[in-house]
């Protein structure tokens, strides 16, 4: 476990510098931005670039195909639990782990999903200039 820590710090620069590049081209104060919130929510579409709209269709795909294998999991989970049991679990914490896992799947979808809209709003410059502050609450909650 202790080679995996050059790893793992590596992974928190990246995403450090990541963080840098957003606040630098997406939340920086922008000139001449008078319309609202919701306004900018609305017309956010025409604004952003290719490269924009490619990695929220490329988010939805992921989205789609977590909650195509949520419902997956979820239908086999019989399935799930006689493996379980005969793998040499007993007959109380082989349903528990299938519940477990089934339950593990539902929080990511529900974290990846949370992180691509507000990843998404950011994009699309919703939080500019003095929303940018919102952006770091947001983040730092999820």
């Amino acid at each position: 476990m202790k080679y995996m820590h050059p790893l793992n710090i590596s992974v928190i620069i990246l995403s450090g510098y990541g963080l840098e590049v957003l606040c630098r081209q997406y939340l920086a104060a922008t000139a001449g931005r008078t319309e609202s919130f919701m306004r900018e929510l609305v017309t956010w579409w025409k604004r952003v670039s290719a490269f924009e709209k490619w990695w929220v269709g490329g988010c939805a795909m992921a989205l789609a195909v977590a909650v195509a294998g949520y419902f997956i999991l979820d239908s086999y989970k019989p399935a799930l639990v006689k493996y379980l049991l005969h793998s040499g679990f007993d007959t109380t914490s082989a349903p528990q782990i299938a519940r477990f896992a089934v339950g593990e799947v539902e929080w990511f979808i529900f974290y990846f999903a949370l992180s691509a809209v507000v990843i998404a709003i950011i994009l699309g410059g919703a939080f500019s200039g003095r929303r940018a502050v919102c952006v770091w609450v947001i983040l730092a909650r999820s």
